[in-house]
């Protein structure tokens, strides 16, 4: 059967087609961060060739607040739209003051920063972890996807938006989150411990107990951490795993026989399981190690629970409670 001019060409471009779709794609380039990679290209430059704005990016960074803000706000009185000075004053007030007493301020360098150069996705960040600060949860996503989608990303954003996330009981997104979060920066391994913490947490809000108990024995494999052991015995008493909890919390006191958290945190196992001597006698030892209104009140319901109302009084007046 002879084919028509036509329909021989026709046949011949449905060919390229399909060697063009089996043709391996270039790999496309990978977008810059706008955090990561600016703080990353800094520390590549001899320290005595860094400008003023470049170190004043890096003590932002390590903390040390006091030496970048006289710079930085130099740099914003010669230069006003100068939108990195602006974004990492901003950072710097919001982390010199938790408290939010000076987070209008940071708000406005930020709000600045995002207007002047909305290709950055920095300023969004910071202005999501104010939101965040703040309680207003959904704003916090709204700063956090303009900081993603922005040309030049920020990439910790995940982990802003992931306990944003959380905080609105979303805990399946916000693991979703973490995971991307984890993924920049190479999985687990590079992740600080507020990062696993709080990868933990949303393992636990998601109800996923067993997979949070996997995530802390492995961490504890790599290096044993109080901290950790400790929400490692949360995370079993939430699962039901009591003994289990008991066990991995008697593991920790026996290690540092001072750590006022690990008995107190026994002492609220005890409580629950209604073994209130038991929850007295690690509250009597906490508390001997450094007393607290907190120790106090957990103690005042253990007296209360054992018909003691006189001893639960007295610990209630010495916190200050009614």
């Amino acid at each position: 059967m002879r084919l028509s001019a036509g329909l021989a060409l026709l046949l011949s471009l449905l060919a390229s087609i399909c060697i063009c779709a089996l043709a391996k794609a270039p790999a496309a380039p990978k977008v810059p961060d706008s955090e990561a990679d600016t703080v990353r290209q800094i520390r590549r430059i001899p320290e005595e060739k860094r400008t003023p704005l470049q170190k004043a990016i890096l003590w932002v960074k390590t903390d040390k607040v006091e030496k970048a803000k006289p710079i930085l706000e130099k740099i914003i009185k010669a230069e006003p739209d100068n939108a990195i000075a602006l974004e990492t004053l901003g950072e710097a007030l919001f982390n010199e003051n938790l408290d939010g007493s000076q987070h209008n301020q940071a708000r406005t360098y930020l709000t600045r920063a995002a207007t002047i150069a909305p290709e950055r996705g920095c300023a969004f960040r910071m202005l999501a972890e104010i939101d965040m600060t703040d309680g207003n949860f959904k704003k916090a996503l709204v700063n956090c996807n303009k900081a993603l989608r922005a040309d030049r990303p920020c990439r910790v954003a995940h982990r802003t938006k992931a306990a944003a996330l959380s905080n609105l009981k979303r805990y399946d997104d916000a693991l979703k989150e973490m995971e991307k979060y984890f993924k920049y920066v190479n999985r687990h391994d590079n992740a600080n411990l507020r990062d696993r913490e709080m990868y933990g947490a949303c393992l636990q809000d998601a109800g996923k107990f067993d997979e949070a108990i996997r995530f802390y024995k492995s961490w504890l494999d790599k290096g044993y951490s109080d901290m950790v052991a400790i929400s490692l015995a949360d995370c079993q008493f939430k699962a039901g795993k009591r003994e289990e909890a008991l066990a991995t919390i008697g593991e920790t006191i026996k290690r540092n026989q001072i750590d006022e958290l690990a008995l107190q945190r026994r002492a609220g196992y005890y409580f629950e399981m209604q073994r209130y001597k038991e929850a007295l006698n690690d509250l009597n030892k906490a508390l001997a190690l450094g007393s607290n209104n907190r120790l106090l009140l957990q103690r005042a319901k253990v007296f209360e629970k054992m018909g003691l109302k006189d001893k639960a009084a007295a610990d209630r007046r010495k916190a200050g409670a009614p």
